[in-house]
């Protein structure tokens, strides 16, 4: 998908890279996650290895939310077609049933009929929280749009400013007493990524902190850093006193969720130091082939069936490991996990472009209007 940058709302439209290139970091921290998490090694790992890995969790943590904000962000000025919600139902289908067929032949005791049938109805079944909250998403963007483009940078800056205040500077205090009073789902939710698509639009229309110039991607990303740094302190703290205190451990993770204020700062410093970065024309090249692949790695590693029965506790052994070996045997993994993962979607794309899959759909949508 393209990233369009505009003053205006008929200037031309041109590819920014640097967001293409945070949406393959983005997926590659989301893997890093459900190693950390799905593959055993949080849990399992003692000492100094679990607050080492719990640093690499929350610095990866934001990776949802800069998903959100890179759709508002690239969304916000481009042309709105219902076909681009059909071709991601296209692919999100074909691995839902091709993974669920192939589990079929061959552990068929893991797959049953509630299972095929799920399959074959991704979206509304919720094979994947992601994709069945961002096609809601959807449908609202044509007048998520139409806001982001009336109102005023005081209005609309005004609007975000109130949300944040209550959804995720206050949200700790508010769910400790409460709990989740404005059903955001703790960021699992289609609201939560409305939200967000409307923080990344306001980004690219007026911008952020522009007033860093110098050092700007550098200045974000010691931002994103100390963001980080803050979060795991909390943990590290609240564990601490909760079990000196309470005998305990309590609210020790009141910060680590999607909603969090650092995990949304993170997401956005994430945000600003990609988007102006300027790549060499050979590195372009690679973002560009890579970029379309990403998406796939969150449809393949996470489908239900390879998350519990392969994922599920894989990496037990790497918990105990020295920590010189844990860590680049975690990043090791992911990035094993993002090629084989990429690799398997090249062939979805060239089979896609084969039967000219998005032709037809565009050429449904033009008949239906």
């Amino acid at each position: 998908m393209e990233s369009e940058k505009q003053s205006g709302p008929l200037q031309k439209l041109s590819r920014n890279y640097g967001i293409d290139a945070l949406r393959i970091v983005s997926m590659l921290m989301i893997v890093v996650l459900h190693i950390l998490g799905n593959g055993g090694i949080i849990e399992n790992s003692k000492s100094t290895n679990f607050w080492v890995a719990w640093f690499l969790e929350i610095a990866c943590f934001c990776a949802v939310n800069c998903y959100a904000l890179i759709s508002g962000y690239v969304g916000v000025f481009s042309k709105y077609k219902i076909g681009n919600l059909a071709y991601i139902w296209c692919q999100v289908a074909f691995y839902s049933v091709l993974i669920t067929m192939g589990f079929k032949v061959f552990c068929p005791q893991s797959v049953g009929k509630t299972e095929i049938l799920s399959a074959f109805l991704p979206i509304v079944s919720k094979q994947y929280w992601y994709v069945t909250a961002y096609a809601i998403l959807f449908l609202f963007i044509p007048f998520l749009n139409a806001g982001i483009e009336k109102l005023s940078q005081k209005q609309l800056g005004f609007f975000l400013g109130s949300i944040f205040v209550f959804s995720s500077l206050l949200q700790p205090v508010i769910h400790h007493f409460w709990g989740d009073v404005f059903l955001l789902g703790a960021g699992y939710s289609a609201l939560w990524l409305i939200i967000l698509y409307v923080l990344g639009g306001y980004i690219h229309k007026y911008g952020l902190f522009d007033k860093i110039k110098r050092h700007r991607t550098s200045v974000f990303l010691y931002l994103f850093l100390l963001s980080t740094l803050i979060t795991w302190c909390s943990k590290f703290l609240l564990e601490t006193f909760s079990k000196r205190f309470f005998g305990k451990t309590t609210g020790v993770d009141i910060f680590i969720n999607y909603q969090s204020i650092t995990m949304v700062a993170s997401a956005v410093f994430l945000l600003l130091a990609f988007e102006k970065i300027n790549f060499a024309p050979a590195v372009t090249k690679i973002i560009a082939f890579l970029s379309p692949l990403a998406f796939s790695v969150y449809l393949i590693h996470v489908q239900h069936l390879v998350f519990e029965k392969i994922l599920k506790d894989r990496f037990l052994w790497v918990a105990d490991r020295p920590l010189y070996q844990m860590l680049p045997l975690v990043l090791a993994i992911a990035l094993a996990i993002y090629i084989i993962c990429s690799a398997i979607d090249f062939i979805r794309l060239e089979l896609f472009k084969a039967v000219k899959l998005k032709t037809l759909l565009q050429n449904a949508e033009n008949r239906i209007k």
